[in-house]
C-alpha cells in the first residue's frame, strides 16, 4: 500500500519502521495502532496517495483467526480501535483519544487514527461526534496542565510581531461601545483579555454585558453568549428590550398589543442581522469551548459568560477550588483561543453594609480570580437608584478609574453620563485630562 520507496527507506536508515504489521502479511499505513499499544508515523511521507482499502479487505483485518484465543493482557487499545457498541462508545472514545494524546501525537493525528473506531462502532459514530471527543480532552489535558510539544519563539520574531501590530495591522479591540469605559481599556478588550465584570444580584451586569455584546456585533464581531443563569429566550427578550427602547415589563406580560407589535418586529428583524450565538446548555469548560467551535468557521471573536460561579466543575472538589478552577480555565480558553472574554461575576457583601462599594476584595473566591483577569470592572448602584458607578478596579494595561452611568430600568439599559466641563463634554476631554496621571494605572 503506498509508496514502497518511502517504508524501505525508513528501514535502510536504521530506523524502525513506521508501519503497523498486524501479523497477517497485511501493511497499513500509518497513522496507525499496533496492538501493544504502539503508535506508527511516517518518517518519510509516502509521495503517490495511499488509496482506500477494499472492504473485504477491512474485514480481514478486523476478524480473529480460528485458532487464536481471547487475549489475556489486557490490551484495551487494541480490544477498542475497531469499534464497540453504542452504550460504550463516547466513554472508550475520550479514553482512547487520552491514550493517544499522552503519546505526544496531535490533535489531528487522532482524529485521523480514531476514524477507524467511529466507523467501526455500532451503529458508527459520527465523524463530528468522534472530533468533539478528541477536541475535549485535547483542552482538558491543557487545562490540567499536561506536557505538549511546545515551540519557543525567537526574541526577533517576537520582536517583528509586535512592529507588525504597532505599524502594520493594529492589535484588533472589541469596543465596549462607552467612550470612557474603551480609553480606560486603551480602546477596548484585547485578544487574550480575560475581563471580570463583578457586581451585586440586581444591579445590572447582564444588562451591561449585554450592551457590550450588541455592540461589538455591530462593528463585525461574531459573539458568544454563554448564561447559566437565565434562559436564552430571556437573554433575547433583553436584548429586544435594550436594543428597541420596548419596556421589558411590556414585553414579558406581551399578548400581542398592536402599538407595541410593528416596533418589536422592527426590532426583531434588526438585531436577527448581528453575529450573535446564545446558548443557555453549556454548564462546563468543554462545552463551552465545544459551542464556539460549533458556530462555524472563524468560531468566536468575542465570548460573554454569565456568570463564573454558574460553570460547572469537579464536584470531587470544595466550591471554592472548583470556581477557582474555573476561573483558570477561561484564562487558558482566552489565550488559546486568542479572543477577549467577559465573564460575569457575584461579590460577596457585609451584612450591614448593603450599598457599600465594593473592592477587588469583594469579587467572591477573589484571590485567584484577581489574579487570573486581566481587567476588572465593578459595577455600582445604589437599591432603587438609577445612578451607577462603573469602577475599572484592576487594568494589566491601562488605567484605573470610574465611569458614571444613568441606568434606565423600564429598558434595562445603562447610558454613559456626559459630564459637562467648561461648556464641552467632558467625556470627549477624558484623554486630555488624564494624560500623566500616573495613579491611574492599575498594572499587575
Amino acid at each position: 500500500m503506498g509508496d514502497p520507496v518511502a517504508i524501505l527507506r525508513t528501514v535502510q536508515d536504521g530506523v524502525k519502521s513506521q508501519v503497523d504489521i498486524r501479523g497477517i502479511g497485511i501493511i497499513v499505513a500509518p497513522p496507525s495502532v499496533h496492538e501493544n499499544g504502539s503508535t506508527y508515523e511516517w518518517i518519510t511521507p509516502p509521495t503517490a496517495e495511499v488509496p482506500e482499502a477494499p472492504p473485504e479487505l477491512v474485514i480481514l483485518v478486523k476478524r480473529r483467526r480460528p485458532e487464536e484465543k481471547p487475549r489475556q493482557d489486557g490490551n484495551w487499545v487494541q480490544d477498542s480501535i475497531g469499534g464497540v457498541e453504542e452504550g460504550s462508545r463516547n466513554a472508550t472514545c475520550a479514553r482512547l483519544a487520552g491514550f493517544l494524546l499522552s503519546k505526544g501525537l496531535d490533535r489531528q493525528t487522532v482524529k485521523a487514527l480514531l476514524r477507524q473506531f467511529s466507523a467501526g462502532c455500532k451503529p458508527p459514530m459520527p465523524r463530528n461526534e468522534m472530533e468533539d471527543v478528541v477536541d475535549s480532552i485535547w483542552r482538558k489535558d491543557l487545562q490540567d496542565g499536561k506536557s505538549r510539544s511546545i515551540l519557543a519563539k525567537p526574541l526577533n520574531d517576537v520582536l517583528h510581531s509586535l512592529y507588525e501590530t504597532l505599524y502594520s495591522k493594529p492589535e484588533r479591540r472589541v469596543k465596549t461601545g462607552f467612550d470612557k469605559l474603551d480609553w480606560f481599556l486603551c480602546g477596548g478588550l484585547a485578544d487574550g483579555e480575560l475581563a471580570y465584570l463583578g457586581a451585586r444580584p440586581g444591579v445590572g451586569k447582564t444588562a451591561m454585558a449585554l450592551q457590550i455584546c450588541a455592540h461589538a456585533a455591530k462593528d463585525g464581531c461574531r459573539c458568544l453568549v454563554v448564561s447559566r443563569e437565565m434562559s436564552a429566550i430571556s437573554m433575547g427578550r433583553r436584548m429586544v428590550s435594550q436594543g428597541g427602547r420596548i419596556d421589558a415589563s411590556v414585553l414579558r406580560r406581551m399578548t400581542g398589543r398592536e402599538a407595541t407589535k410593528d416596533k418589536v418586529i422592527e426590532t426583531l428583524d434588526r438585531l436577527s442581522r448581528l453575529p450573535i450565538w446564545i446558548t443557555d446548555e453549556a454548564s462546563t469548560l468543554e462545552e463551552i469551548a465545544g459551542a464556539m467551535e460549533n458556530m462555524g468557521p472563524g468560531g468566536a471573536d468575542f465570548l460573554v459568560v454569565d456568570h463564573l460561579q454558574l460553570v460547572r466543575g469537579d464536584r470531587r472538589q470544595d466550591r471554592r477550588h472548583q470556581v477557582e478552577a474555573a476561573s483558570r480555565g477561561i484564562k487558558v480558553m482566552s489565550l488559546d483561543y486568542k479572543i477577549p472574554i467577559l465573564c460575569m461575576s457575584t461579590l460577596s457583601r457585609a451584612p450591614d453594609k448593603k450599598d457599600q462599594r465594593p473592592t477587588l476584595d469583594s469579587l467572591r473566591e477573589s484571590g485567584e480570580l484577581e489574579h487570573d483577569a486581566d481587567i476588572v470592572l465593578l459595577l455600582h448602584r445604589a437599591f432603587k437608584s438609577t445612578e451607577a458607578e462603573c469602577m475599572v478596579a484592576k487594568n494589566r494595561d491601562g488605567h484605573v478609574g470610574t465611569a458614571n452611568f444613568e441606568f434606565e430600568p423600564s429598558f434595562l439599559t445603562f447610558t454613559l453620563v456626559q459630564e459637562k466641563l467648561g461648556g464641552t463634554d467632558r467625556a470627549a476631554n477624558i484623554g486630555a485630562e488624564m494624560i500623566g496621571e500616573s495613579d491611574m494605572f492599575g498594572g499587575g
